[in-house]
């Protein structure tokens, strides 16, 4: 079962790290906008040898996201493990990431990354 490792790409690349060095993944999706993707890619080159691919979304509609976060679903194996991290990106991937993927649609284990004001690392880790 590979475990998948979805991360919000914000200005600020830190929680992004944390949240990788904590989970360990074996694929990470970088979730950034076309003004964070300079970012996402920094974050791409500076992580040699791992399995990364950068996605660009939309950072506020609404519609436009939920349909790109249905395309990238796609790319995620049904029996993959899968962590996210959702303290970057913009307010509205925070919460439809958490929305798609903790209340509708993935029925096993999940990992969600958050990291708090003072640099601490919460997990929270639920079984579907």
């Amino acid at each position: 079962m590979p475990h998948y490792h979805i991360s919000l790409v914000g200005g600020q690349p830190m929680p992004v790290y944390q949240g990788l060095i904590h989970a360990n993944p074996e694929k990470v999706l970088l979730i950034c906008s076309d003004k964070t993707y300079k970012d996402a890619e920094g974050i791409k080159n500076e992580l040699k040898g791992v399995d990364l691919e950068i996605i660009e979304f939309d950072p506020v509609n609404l519609e436009v996201i939920q349909k790109q976060i249905d395309k990238m679903k796609n790319k995620i194996p049904v029996d993959a493990t899968l962590s996210v991290n959702i303290t970057g990106g913009t307010k509205p991937w925070s919460i439809m990431f958490y929305n798609d993927f903790i209340q509708k649609n993935r029925p096993q284990y999940f990992t969600l990354i958050k990291i708090t004001y003072f640099g601490t690392l919460l997990m929270e880790q639920m079984q579907f």
